[in-house]
C-alpha cells in the first residue's frame, strides 16, 4: 500500500505602507500559488495533469495557508490548527530560519525540539491513515514548523541516503517535501525547491 503526502509552506504576503506584514497574501504570493498549483501532478504519473492530484488539502487556519491553497486550486477539507502552531521556546530553540541542518542539531540538543519534531511528523502519519492505497494528500503549512516536521520524520526513520547536509535551507514560500508511506512507514522523501 503506498500513499503520498505533500507538504508545502503558504505564498509570501502582503506588506502594507507602513511595514506591517498582512494576514493574506500579496500579488506575488497569489500569482506564485497559481503557479505552483498548475504545475501539480500525481506522484505515480508526472505525465498525468487531467486528474486531480489530491484527494484532500489540510491547512492550518492561518489565512494565508488557506488562500495559498485556494490559490492553487484546491478547496481546503481540514483546518487543523497544530500546522500552525510554533510555540515560542521551541522556536527559539530550533534556531529557525538557521539551516535545516543547524535545525537538526536543535533537535539532538534540546528534547521539547525532537518531541515537537516527532509530534509534527504524526500529523503526516494521521492525514497518511485518512487517504486510500495510491492517493495523494496537500498539506498547507508554515516555516520553522514544516522543517521540524521533515527533521521528525528522518529522526524517526533514519534514513542513510537522506543525509542533513543534504537538506539545504529552510523552505522558500511554496517549497516543500513530499513523503511516500509504503505500509504505514516513511519510505523515501523528496525535497521540493521552486
Amino acid at each position: 500500500m503506498v500513499k503520498y503526502v505533500e507538504v508545502r509552506r503558504h505564498a509570501m504576503r502582503h506588506k502594507h505602507l507602513q511595514g506591517k506584514i498582512s494576514k493574506h497574501l500579496s500579488k506575488e504570493g497569489i500569482e506564485l500559488a497559481r503557479k505552483v498549483g498548475a504545475g501539480f501532478t500525481h506522484p505515480d504519473d508526472e505525465k498525468l495533469t487531467k486528474t486531480a492530484p489530491f484527494k484532500g488539502v489540510w491547512t492550518s487556519q492561518k489565512s494565508r495557508a488557506i488562500e495559498t491553497s485556494l490559490c492553487m486550486g484546491f478547496e481546503v477539507d481540514v483546518l487543523d490548527k497544530r500546522l500552525a502552531c510554533f510555540p515560542e521556546d521551541i522556536f527559539i530553540k530550533s534556531r529557525w530560519p538557521k539551516p535545516v541542518k543547524a535545525m537538526l542539531k536543535a533537535c539532538h540538543k534540546h528534547t521539547d525540539v525532537d518531541r515537537y519534531a516527532r509530534a509534527q511528523t504524526m500529523i503526516l502519519h494521521e492525514i497518511a491513515d485518512d487517504i486510500e492505497d495510491g492517493q495523494s494528500a496537500l498539506v498547507i503549512s508554515h516555516g520553522g514548523i514544516m522543517e521540524l516536521m521533515l527533521l521528525g520524520l528522518i529522526l524517526d526513520e533514519p534514513k542513510p541516503e537522506l543525509q542533513a547536509k543534504n537538506l539545504g535551507n529552510v523552505f522558500a514560500y511554496c517549497e516543500g517535501f513530499r513523503v511516500t508511506f509504503e505500509n504505514d512507514a516513511a519510505c523515501d522523501i523528496k525535497i521540493i525547491r521552486i
